[in-house]
């Protein structure tokens, strides 16, 4: 019986070995070249425009937003806690100031939230910060309590170049998320927003942060 010639086996095997090696370095680099960014558009009916991309000042946040689960009425239980369904509140700071602040309902079994910002009256206040209503500041926001801008769904964005202030009345926001169920924040966001706002102004971009 003739011995098997195994010296092409032994040729492959190194080639294999960095096959192997190199495929994964590729799925190294793109865990580490994931960053804290956001780029987005917003295109006025006049057909104007502002345009920005920044990062995000991870000095600033400690998460991506805090989430909270939402409760429901069982049959003669009481009020039970699903951790499927969850609140979350964002408020993304960019390297200069800018920032997205967003309400929405976050959903395990959905990738994507319609939003219909329910503000009960069409009021403005000044503010500051975009969330809170403030005297002293020099932006404006719809309001329904006069206390925060939007209502418990909302969308905000201050920043671009040239800068603008855009508050959405309705849009949908499509998202790839992580909810740390044990300290109700949001640890992962892949985010990508279309909205438009009272001035029929059409806002797209998406924004990407990863807690530390």
């Amino acid at each position: 019986m003739k011995k098997k010639d195994t010296r092409m086996l032994s040729r492959g095997l190194p080639f294999r070995r960095a096959i192997i090696a190199i495929a994964l370095i590729a799925v190294l680099l793109s865990c580490t070249n994931a960053k804290d960014e956001g780029e987005l558009t917003v295109l006025g009916p006049d057909g104007g425009y502002t345009y920005f991309k920044g990062d995000l000042n991870m000095n600033l946040m400690s998460n991506c937003g805090t989430a909270t689960a939402q409760t429901t009425t069982g049959g003669g239980s009481g009020s039970s806690t699903t951790k499927n369904l969850w609140d979350v509140e964002s408020y993304f700071i960019f390297t200069y100031g800018e920032f997205i602040f967003t309400r929405f309902t976050y959903s395990k079994l959905k990738n994507s939230y319609s939003l219909t910002p329910s503000t009960t009256s069409t009021s403005t206040c000044n503010t500051i910060d975009g969330i809170y209503c403030n005297s002293s500041g020099t932006l404006t926001c719809e309001t329904a309590d006069n206390v925060r801008c939007g209502g418990t769904k909302s969308f905000i964005f201050s920043g671009g170049l040239p800068a603008t202030v855009f508050q959405a009345v309705t849009g949908t926001i499509d998202y790839q998320m992580s909810v740390d169920e044990n300290n109700n924040t949001v640890r992962s966001a892949d985010l990508e927003f279309e909205m438009i706002d009272s001035q029929g102004r059409i806002l797209q971009g998406e924004v990407h942060c990863y807690a530390p």
